[in-house]
């Protein structure tokens, strides 16, 4: 492996290892708005939501990737993405 591509694999690795870490925190949400892309992407076949997960979907009207609070539990499914489940999403505004 060349040294570009370990450096790359490391950088893949340490933003998994930061999502991991920002979505355990459970960062208060003015200081999660300044960080949004370090999210998990929203996803159809993610499994349970829990509350007070955050994941980002789409872009806000300052095209600002935009993150969701979930506020319900639930199974996701493709009917129930952040932008249009308001019952079990809430957006998070900078």
């Amino acid at each position: 492996m060349s040294n570009k591509e370990e450096s790359y694999a490391l950088g893949q690795q340490f933003g998994r290892a930061m999502s991991a870490l920002v979505q355990k925190s459970r960062l208060d949400s003015s200081i999660a708005a300044q960080i949004p892309d370090i999210y998990p992407e929203w996803s159809k076949d993610h499994g349970v939501y829990l509350v007070d997960d955050i994941v980002k979907w789409g872009k806000n009207k300052n095209n600002i990737t935009q993150i969701y609070k979930v506020i319900k539990q639930h199974t996701s499914k493709a009917s129930l993405s952040p932008d249009k489940a308001v019952e079990y999403f809430e957006a998070i505004v900078a």
